[in-house]
C-alpha cells in the first residue's frame, strides 16, 4: 500500500475533484467493445463512507457534505492550508471489497490522528490500480489547528501496520519506485488485440506508460510509441467535427495496424491526455530530448557501419542491442516513406528527419545500399560528452519490462557508444598541491 498526503489551501478543490468523479461515466471493466455492441458504462468513482457526519450517507446531498467541512474550517481562519487530501493506493494483487477499503480508511485516519474529524472516503475506478481518496479539513471542532508535521514518518508506521493486519502487498517488496510498483504493469508493449482485449483498460494502461514517460514532439511520434501497445491517437479528418473543435480520441489497432473498434474520448481517461495537454508536452519534449539527439545519431551510424547490416531488417536488429527501435511507415504499395526512431533507454522519440537529413527514410535507404558512412558524422563536437553519453545507471530489471526483446544497456552491460565516448573522471578537481599559484600583483609606489 502507498499513502500520499496532499495538504492544500482549497477544500472545495479537493472536494469537487472527487465529487465530479461520481458523475463521469467510464466503460465497465472487463467488457470487449465492438461496433454495434452496446457499451455498459459506470461512474468513475463511488462514495464509500462519510465519517463523523450527523446524517446518514443515503440522506446526504452534495451540499451537506461540503458545508460540514467548510463550517469547520471557518472556526480558525488563520489556517490557510486547511485542506487535507489523502490517497491510499493498492497493488493489483490486492482484491479488496468496498467494505475492506472503508475499514482500511478508518484505521489509517485513526492512526494519523484524524479519527474524530469529519471526512469523506471515495473509491476510484478510472486508474489501472485500486485506490481510494479521503478528503478532510485541518481544523478540529474546537477551532484548533491539527498538527501535520512528521506526517510522512507517522504514515509509514501506520501503513506497515495496515499491510500486516490485512495481508496487503508491501511497498518495499520491489526495489523499483513505489509509483511504478503500484501502477499497472506497462503492458510490456504487448499489443492489445481488437475484439479480444478489453478496450478501455488496454488503452488506459498504454497511455499511462507512455504519455508522461516518453519524449515526443508530434502526434505522429506519439503514435509510433502507442502502436507498440496496439493503440493510436486520432485528431480527426479534415473538416470533421473532431478536427474542428480540436478534439482527440484513442482507438485500438487491428492485426494489420489499422484503427478499429469504437473510439474513446481523451477526456474520459484518468490522465486526461487531450490535444491541449499534448500540445504543451510537445513544446517541453522538443527541448528535453535534444540532449540525447547526438547519442542516437551515433548509435544509428555505428549500426549502419557494420558489414552485416545490409537491409532495413538488419538495421532494426542491430539497433535493438542499444534498446533503439526503428518503426517504418509503409504506404499501400509496400514502400517505406518514413522512419521513426524510439530510444527506449532515454525514452526519446524522433522522426528520422528531426535527427537530420541523413536519417530520413530515403537517406537511410541510400546508406544501406551504398554502405558509405562519412567518418565526420561520428565526430563529437560537444565539449561535454558526458551529457550526450551518460554513464548507464543500474536499475531494477523490472523497470524495463516494456523492452522484452531489448537487452538493457543500464543493467549489466554498456552500449558500445557509451563505452567509446564516455569521459574518464572529467569532473574531478585538480589536487590542491598541483594547482598553479596565482601571482600577486605588486602595488605601485608613488614616486
Amino acid at each position: 500500500m502507498v499513502a500520499r498526503i496532499t495538504p492544500g489551501y482549497s477544500i472545495r478543490r479537493a472536494f469537487h475533484y472527487n465529487e465530479n468523479k461520481l458523475k463521469v461515466l467510464i466503460p465497465v471493466p472487463g467488457q470487449v467493445i465492438l461496433p454495434g455492441k452496446k457499451v455498459e458504462m459506470m461512474p468513475a468513482a463511488c462514495l464509500l463512507h462519510a465519517v463523523n457526519y450527523p446524517m446518514d450517507l443515503s440522506a446526504m446531498k452534495e451540499g451537506h457534505r461540503i458545508n460540514m467541512l467548510l463550517k469547520l474550517a471557518e472556526r480558525n481562519t488563520g489556517v490557510t492550508n486547511n485542506s487535507i487530501h489523502i490517497s491510499l493506493n493498492f497493488s493489483n494483487k490486492d482484491s479488496l471489497t468496498d467494505q475492506q477499503m472503508s475499514v482500511i480508511a478508518e484505521e489509517y485516519m485513526d492512526g494519523m490522528g484524524y479519527g474524530n474529524q469529519p471526512y469523506l472516503v471515495y473509491r476510484h475506478f478510472d486508474a489501472g490500480h485500486p485506490h481510494l481518496h479521503i478528503v478532510t479539513v485541518k481544523v478540529d471542532h474546537n477551532g484548533d489547528r491539527i498538527e501535520t508535521q512528521g506526517n510522512f514518518y507517522r504514515s509509514e508506521v501506520i501503513r506497515k501496520e495496515i499491510e500486516n493486519r490485512h495481508g496487503l502487498t508491501p511497498a518495499e517488496q520491489h526495489k523499483s519506485s513505489l509509483k511504478e510498483h503500484f501502477l499497472p504493469k506497462p503492458q510490456s508493449f504487448q499489443k492489445g488485440v481488437y475484439g479480444k482485449s478489453e478496450t478501455y483498460r488496454t488503452i488506459a494502461n498504454t497511455l499511462e506508460h507512455v504519455i508522461l514517460k516518453y519524449k515526443y514532439a508530434s502526434i505522429g511520434e506519439l503514435n509510433a510509441v502507442l502502436s507498440l501497445g496496439g493503440v493510436c491517437a486520432e485528431t480527426g479528418a479534415e473538416g470533421s467535427r473532431l478536427k474542428r473543435y480540436k478534439g482527440l480520441q484513442y482507438r485500438l489497432l487491428d492485426r494489420e495496424g489499422k484503427p478499429a473498434g469504437i473510439p474513446i474520448k481523451a477526456s474520459i481517461f484518468h490522465s486526461k491526455p487531450t490535444l491541449k495537454f499534448l500540445e504543451k508536452r510537445f513544446l517541453i519534449n522538443a527541448t528535453a530530448r535534444n540532449t540525447h539527439k547526438t547519442r542516437l545519431r551515433s548509435i544509428i551510424d555505428f549500426a549502419l557501419k557494420s558489414k552485416s547490416v545490409k537491409t532495413l531488417d538488419d538495421l532494426q536488429s542491430a539497433l535493438k542491442r542499444d534498446a533503439v527501435q526503428l518503426i517504418p511507415r509503409i504506404n499501400e504499395n509496400g514502400f517505406v516513406y518514413g522512419i521513426t526512431f524510439i530510444d527506449h533507454e532515454k525514452k526519446c522519440v524522433f522522426n528520422g528527419r528531426k535527427l537530420g537529413p541523413d536519417y530520413s527514410a530515403k537517406a537511410i535507404s541510400e546508406r544501406l545500399n551504398t554502405g558509405n558512412i562519412s567518418r565526420e558524422k561520428l565526430t563529437i563536437k560537444d565539449p561535454n560528452p558526458r551529457i550526450i553519453f551518460p554513464f548507464p545507471q543500474k536499475e531494477n530489471p523490472d523497470s524495463h519490462n516494456h523492452l522484452p526483446s531489448f537487452p538493457s544497456t543500464s543493467t549489466h552491460t554498456e552500449g558500445i557508444v557509451d563505452i567509446l565516448f564516455r569521459s574518464e573522471n572529467a569532473d574531478e578537481p585538480i589536487p590542491y598541491p598541483l594547482r598553479a599559484k596565482k601571482k600577486k600583483m605588486k602595488k605601485k609606489q608613488n614616486e
